[in-house]
């Protein structure tokens, strides 16, 4: 053994057998959570995030930020094409659903949040949710529109479904002859094609779609689509996508408009309830403060506190995350 060797040597044991507290402030070493380390010119902000990685940290397979539908639809079919996955869900307010839930007076009624209308066609719903427990009762097929020289509401009926409003589709105010007779291409568009042939047409603005490709009239379409698409959308029809006006124009054209006996909230809480029974992890008032990518672990860090108790900042580590969250 070469001199150099042996006092390399020395200094490890050194290092292992003397108490961290020994050593003397220096800008060389650091104590984090009791163990010496080298500094190497280290940043404050590296030194805390070297004592995080010392602290004990939940470690998941796949975590989920935000406990909205997405969230629960993701952490569900996670945990159905994996079930030894551990699966760890968060939600930064006290309860799941983001925009989905209910909120019920003591007087009986049921007070959706949202857009608080169910389409019983949409593929996903389908295979998430089971339609018989949640109770569902059916609108009427069409709608009522508020033309500006008329007081009262004038309807719009769906011949496809009821046919015995096929006069009342044809006598209706909203539209021209011309516009209820170029509808025809569209119901047919629509209903031939699946889901993938509509996201596969060539994309356009909603606007320009129904103008150019379909030569509805300025008048029915201000009177008809356009309330009825921004009502679902919140934005201009220019802004819209083609591709998806095709996709929502089938669901409502082939499935009902409903609700749930118990509210909207009857989804979250079935949704909820599926992912806990594949062993998904839920965890309410859990805001992430931040994410970074551990290159040399290959994970993901979270930094993750409770709204309810600010101080309770803690790290969680993930081999896979996903973002269900608008921010």
């Amino acid at each position: 053994m070469t001199v150099s060797t042996l006092l390399q040597f020395l200094l490890c044991w050194a290092l292992l057998i003397i108490p961290s507290s020994s050593f003397p402030p220096s800008n060389r070493f650091a104590v984090v959570s009791g163990t010496l380390v080298r500094r190497h010119n280290l940043s404050p902000e590296k030194v805390a995030a070297a004592r995080e990685e010392l602290v004990d940290a939940e470690t998941v397979d796949l975590c989920i930020v935000g406990g909205g539908i997405s969230g629960l639809a993701s952490a569900i079919t996670a945990a159905e094409k994996n079930r030894d996955a551990s699966i760890l869900l968060l939600e930064s307010e006290s309860t799941i659903g983001g925009r989905v839930r209910s909120d019920y007076t003591s007087d009986g009624y049921t007070l959706d949040r949202g857009f608080a209308v169910f389409i019983e066609e949409y593929p996903t719903s389908k295979k998430l949710l089971d339609y018989d427990s949640l109770g569902l009762a059916q609108f009427l097929p069409g709608a009522r529109v508020k033309l500006a020289d008329r007081d009262d509401l004038a309807p719009v009926s769906d011949p496809l479904r009821r046919r015995r409003d096929i006069l009342k589709a044809i006598t209706s105010p909203v539209g021209s002859l011309v516009d209820k007779a170029r509808l025809v291409p569209l119901f047919y568009n629509v209903v031939t094609k699946n889901v993938e042939d509509l996201f596969s047409m060539e994309e356009t603005n909603t606007l320009t779609c129904l103008k150019d490709k379909y030569k509805f009239s300025d008048e029915f379409i201000s009177s008809f689509f356009a309330p009825f698409l921004e009502g679902i959308y919140l934005t201009p029809l220019e802004k819209q996508s083609s591709r998806m006006f095709h996709f929502v124009f089938r669901m409502f054209t082939l499935g009902s408009a409903s609700l749930p006996a118990g509210g909207m909230q009857s989804v979250t809480n079935q949704l909820g309830n599926k992912a806990q029974n594949l062993g998904v992890k839920i965890e309410c008032d859990s805001l992430v403060l931040s994410l970074e990518k551990d290159d040399l672990n290959k994970r993901f860090r979270l930094r993750v506190k409770s709204h309810s108790n600010p101080k309770s900042e803690r790290v969680v580590k993930a081999s896979s995350v996903v973002i269900a969250t608008d921010e």
